[in-house]
């Protein structure tokens, strides 16, 4: 028999008692088969990083998005685990590079963070092939809008947009790959001030509902097609 890891260990929705975890209320959907349990060790994961961060700020800013790489399921080959480190590390170093003038007024926001960053998780489904969901942390002083997208990298939007299209550019199967980020039910964005009367509490608290998301078991699953796991994700707790 295979020993259940921790990763793997699932928060059920047929459980009450989950609903409720490590303090905080976590989405574990409407009960349809395959789409409301949840992984408790991403959820551990998310929970640990976003505490971890809102320790080092005044005020945090959250936000959700994610990333398609084609339209109709077009990306669906191994090359599409290959575009999202590369994403990262060219988001997070565009973030953190120290510019003491940009010479666009509008850039300075984008600049100059400190251990801002992108975490992710990879999933499959027939209709949109690989995909991911993410979100991304920051001191909120220095930037708390999302912005829009154009033709320079002058908002978080367009800096995001840009990137990953960049790094899409060499895959022969990609359709059409784009950053979406969620205008509908739920806002895409949170900010947590610790100033707050309730000391951000509330705010986070939805942050952490939202981002629960992300822990989802529905396609995280193993195919037969891939000889890899499709729970891959990027959320560790910060430092490690």
């Amino acid at each position: 028999m295979t020993k259940r890891t921790f990763h793997n260990a699932i928060l059920r929705h047929s459980n009450q008692f989950h609903e409720n975890f490590l303090g905080y209320s976590i989405n574990l959907g409407n009960g349809k088969d395959g789409y409301s349990d949840s992984y408790r060790g991403i959820m551990t994961k998310i929970i640990q990083d976003l505490e971890s961060q809102r320790d080092l700020y005044d005020s945090l800013f959250i936000m959700r998005f994610d990333l398609m790489l084609g339209e109709g399921g077009a990306m669906r080959d191994r090359q599409s685990q290959k575009v999202m480190p590369l994403f990262c590390k060219e988001v997070s170093e565009y973030l953190n590079k120290t510019v003491k003038n940009p010479r666009n007024p509008l850039q300075a926001q984008l600049r100059n963070h400190k251990g801002a960053y992108v975490r992710w998780v990879r999933e499959y489904s027939n209709n949109k092939g690989f995909h991911y969901h993410c979100y991304i942390c920051f001191d909120a002083k220095k930037l708390a809008v999302i912005g829009k997208d154009s033709n320079e990298i002058d908002s978080l939007k367009s800096l995001l947009t840009h990137y990953w299209l960049k790094c899409c550019n060499g895959l022969e199967q990609s359709n059409k790959p784009y950053v979406h980020i969620n205008s509908g039910r739920l806002t895409a964005s949170y900010l947590v001030r610790n100033n707050s009367k309730d000391g951000g509490q509330s705010m986070f608290n939805k942050a952490v509902y939202h981002l629960s998301y992300l822990a989802k078991t529905r396609t995280k699953g193993y195919n037969k097609a891939y000889n890899k796991g499709l729970s891959t994700h990027s959320i560790k707790v910060r430092g490690c």
